[in-house]
């Protein structure tokens, strides 16, 4: 086993113990320092996720965008990569193979990733210059190569959400991997000076 699937399995041995008190409130304080986020609450179209597996969950963070009249995305998982459809309140869900819940993929409801504002990113580790270390399928990477460019376009801005245990001095990264412009945990929003 290389390093960074070491590092994956020992992330998500540990947050597979976190009890749903300690989920409930890290989300929360989560929740209120994004909201507060002068470029969230500028956005128009935010994607987030359906938390699994006890990763930050971002549910209210999706009410307070419906509330605010944003328009809320959620990936769907099409052959390896990620496409991003309009996510509405009383929507039914269907779970993919992973057993991740998406909506369902109608034409008329599809964002292209540059045209979001706002991304919400799970992970499972972080450095202080918002490296993330994903689950190793890749998704969110191939979904947004094109941030990899010379020039970074401005949107979408990809934020991670963590748990400040979840912050790790380094790993290896990879050239397609694309950095986060900031995390966000319980106690910090890390901004990456880089970008």
């Amino acid at each position: 086993m290389d390093a960074r699937s070491a590092l994956r399995k020992k992330l998500r041995e540990y947050r597979a113990k976190l009890s749903l008190h300690d989920q409930t409130v890290a989300s929360q304080e989560i929740t209120q320092r994004l909201i507060q986020d002068p470029r969230f609450q500028k956005s128009q179209h935010v994607a987030a996720y359906i938390a699994i597996n006890q990763e930050v969950d971002p549910e209210l963070i999706i009410k307070t965008a419906w509330e605010n009249d944003k328009n809320c995305y959620l990936p769907v998982l099409q052959k390896k990569q990620l496409m991003f459809s309009l996510y509405k309140k009383h929507m039914l869900l269907i779970k993919n193979q992973f057993n991740i819940p998406e909506p369902p993929l109608l034409p008329e409801s599809i964002i292209q990733p540059c045209d979001l504002d706002i991304v919400l990113v799970p992970l499972l580790g972080f450095t202080n210059n918002s490296e993330r270390l994903g689950m190793g399928g890749g998704f969110y990477d191939r979904s947004f190569s094109f941030l990899l460019n010379d020039i970074r376009p401005a949107k979408p801005y990809l934020i991670g959400l963590a748990y400040e245990w979840q912050k790790v001095e380094s790993f290896e990264s990879s050239a397609w991997d694309v950095p986060l412009n900031a995390v966000a945990t319980e106690e910090n929003f890390y901004v990456n000076t880089n970008l």
